[in-house]
């Protein structure tokens, strides 16, 4: 949060209502304990928008904790609960130590598992017979046995290929919603932004076509000396106004959006990348704290034989870290029950 207290363009009311929300935030950190989020259900029920306003004031809400929720959920802050936050805020401590992006941990975990990966196979079904997972069947209809299965999927993909999986353990997915992610990313020829520049994030009010815009360039990894990549999300409650449109129509969109602040993006660079997710990333609203929590537990004590779930939705606070996190756990725990 202090961070945050640093960027730019911030109000001057912000100062006192950031040290209003500081001292209640302290309160709510303090019912964590370890890993067990139980504590906060009494927060699991108000939105982060309303919490803010209530702990803080306007100007938190709106020009620091609403843009940071678009930043990591590419959602809307009004459809995440203050439960989410409260545990971001409470024990992120960022990947920023990796130099060269994601890239690094991606090469990194295939390099040590290539010879057992088939990557571009997809799994029709996770197949459960008599309360245990018995293998998988791929698309092709190819299966393959196993006594454990690890499913990395999101939580909606999860319970469609367990048809036969307990009606409570479906029933719990189901209580997931993601947010719809459109993306574009554009390459400049020249540094279009300052020194420095990490990101730039947008007001909640001011419902900007764009919430959120990444420099992914920053250190010359992804592109020439002095060059840009600059990845500009269309977050979900804006992705309705992009569905009539062609690709074309939607990139103009972005680049008059995007040029009130750099004017070159009416006239220059070039558009690399457009993408669309369904399900983007889990916005633990109300009551998914509490599912998620049941959920593991049940898996846990055995619930399906030989099944066991890593996906960001396990933590209360979704995102790169807290999807590391639960895939980490799950799978030294699986480690542990084959004896590897």
């Amino acid at each position: 949060f202090k961070a945050l207290m640093g960027l730019k363009n911030m109000p001057k009311r912000i100062v006192p209502q950031a040290t209003k929300f500081l001292m209640n935030l302290g309160k709510y950190t303090k019912l964590i304990e370890g890993e067990n989020y139980e504590k906060l259900d009494e927060v699991s029920n108000i939105s982060a928008w309303d919490w803010a306003v209530r702990d803080g004031g306007d100007a938190v809400a709106d020009c620091a904790l609403g843009p940071m929720i678009q930043c990591m959920v590419m959602g809307n802050c009004h459809d995440v609960s203050a439960s989410h936050p409260i545990a971001l805020l409470a024990w992120m401590q960022g990947m920023g130590f990796i130099k060269g992006s994601f890239k690094v941990i991606h090469d990194a975990l295939y390099e040590q598992i290539k010879d057992s990966t088939r990557l571009g196979v997809t799994v029709d079904e996770i197949v459960i017979e008599d309360g245990a997972v018995k293998g998988v069947r791929l698309e092709d209809g190819e299966f393959i046995e196993a006594d454990h299965v690890l499913c990395c999927t999101d939580a909606l993909r999860a319970r469609d290929i367990m048809p036969n999986a307990p009606e409570s353990i479906r029933e719990k997915l189901g209580k997931n919603k993601y947010s719809r992610i459109m993306h574009f990313c554009f390459t400049f020829d020249k540094r279009l932004v300052p020194d420095g520049f990490a990101l730039m994030m947008f007001k909640v009010t001011a419902d900007s076509l764009v919430s959120t815009v990444l420099e992914e360039n920053l250190l010359d990894l992804c592109g020439p000396e002095g060059t840009s990549v600059l990845h500009c999300y269309v977050p979900d409650h804006q992705v309705d106004k992009m569905f009539p449109l062609s690709e074309e129509e939607r990139e103009q969109k972005v680049r008059e959006c995007m040029g009130v602040y750099f004017p070159e993006f009416l006239t220059e660079g070039k558009c690399i990348a457009q993408e669309y997710f369904p399900n983007g990333v889990s916005l633990s609203p109300s009551g998914q704290m509490m599912a998620m929590q049941n959920l593991f537990k049940e898996l846990d004590a055995g619930a399906v034989k030989g099944l066991r779930m890593a996906g960001e939705f396990g933590e209360v606070f979704a995102c790169t870290e807290g999807a590391f996190r639960v895939g980490k756990k799950q799978a030294l725990a699986l480690m542990e029950e084959i004896g590897a």
